[in-house]
C-alpha cells in the first residue's frame, strides 16, 4: 500500500514568510502546507509580510507551489469569538482563491452556541461562494462536547463543511476514540497530527503553539485515532517546538524528523 499523503501546517515554523515555508515542506517531503494570510505570532524574528497586502509575495508563493507541486490544503482564517464578526475575513478567503485553495479553516470559541450557529452559516456561505471548503476546528468551549459541534456542522449541509481534529485539543478535552466512532465520518475532514502527553504542564496555549512532540513520542493513541477517521481525510503535521528549534536544530532537520515519524505511526512501524 503506497504511502499516505502527508503535510505541514503552518505553526510547525511559525511566522516563517510563505514562501519560504512551501520550499521547507517540499524539501521535506511534504505534499501539502497550510497557510495564514499574514504574519501573526513569530518567534523566531523572521521579517514581516502579508499575502493579503502583498501581490508580489502572492505571485512568489503561486510560483513555488507550482514548482514544487505541494497543495495548498488549508487556509488559516481566525477564531469565530465574542465582538468579532466573520465578515473580516473576507480578504484573506480572496488570497486563498487565488493561490489555489482546496480550503479554510475556523475555530469556535464563541460560548453563545446560538451565535457559533450563526457564524459559522455566513462564514459557510463565504467559503461556498468562493468554491473553498470550511473546516471547523474542534476546540473545548465551556461544556460543549465534539458531538455538539458534529450538530452544529451537519445542519450547515448542504454547505461544504466539515470538522478538523487536534489531537491535543481533542484528548485533552475529554474525547474519545469511541465518542468519534459514534458520529457520521464523513463529517471529518482533516487532522492535524501532534503528540503531547496526556497531561500538560504550565500554560495550556504556551504549550500548543510552542512545544509539541512528534507523532509517537508522546501518550496519545494516535493510531487508534487515525483508525477511527475516515481514510481520505487530510493530514497534516502541525508540531511547533520553538524551544528544540533555538537550541540549533534547523527547521529542515525537524521536519524531516516529523515526516519520518509520522510516517511510521501511520503505517504501524514502531
Amino acid at each position: 500500500m503506497p504511502d499516505r499523503a502527508l503535510g505541514v501546517d503552518h505553526v510547525t515554523v511559525l511566522g516563517m514568510p510563505p514562501e519560504d515555508f512551501v520550499s521547507l515542506a517540499a524539501e521535506a517531503g511534504c505534499a501539502s502546507v497550510s497557510l495564514f494570510p499574514e504574519q501573526r505570532l513569530n518567534p523566531f524574528g523572521f521579517p514581516a509580510w502579508s499575502l493579503v497586502t502583498d501581490a508580489a509575495l502572492r505571485r512568489e508563493v503561486r510560483l513555488r507551489l507550482d514548482a514544487t507541486g505541494l497543495a495548498f490544503a488549508l487556509g488559516e482564517t481566525g477564531v469565530i469569538a465574542p465582538d468579532l464578526d466573520v465578515g473580516r475575513m473576507e480578504p484573506a478567503l480572496d488570497v486563498f482563491c487565488e493561490l489555489g485553495a482546496v480550503r479554510a479553516s475556523t475555530v469556535c470559541m464563541e460560548p453563545d452556541p446560538a451565535r457559533e450557529a450563526e457564524q459559522l452559516r455566513k462564514l459557510a456561505q463565504m467559503t461556498a461562494s468562493r468554491g473553498l471548503q470550511l473546516a471547523v476546528e474542534y476546540a473545548r468551549v465551556k461544556r460543549r462536547r465534539l458531538q455538539d459541534l458534529a450538530a452544529t456542522v451537519a445542519a450547515l449541509r448542504p454547505l461544504d463543511v466539515g470538522i478538523t481534529i487536534d489531537p491535543m485539543h481533542f484528548f485533552r478535552g475529554g474525547e474519545t476514540v469511541e465518542g468519534l466512532a459514534a458520529l457520521d465520518p464523513a463529517l471529518f475532514v482533516y487532522l492535524q497530527l501532534c503528540d503531547v502527553p496526556l497531561k500538560g504542564e504550565g500554560p495550556y496555549m504556551d504549550e500548543a503553539l510552542n512545544e509539541r512532540l512528534p507523532p509517537g513520542e508522546g501518550e496519545l493513541p494516535l493510531r487508534s485515532l487515525i483508525a477511527a477517521l475516515p481514510s481520505d481525510i487530510v493530514i497534516s503535521m502541525e508540531v511547533p517546538q520553538v524551544t528544540l528549534a533555538r537550541s540549533g536544530v534547523s527547521h529542515l532537520e525537524r521536519l524531516r524528523h516529523l515526516v519520518a515519524t509520522s510516517r511510521a505511526l501511520m503505517s504501524g512501524r514502531d
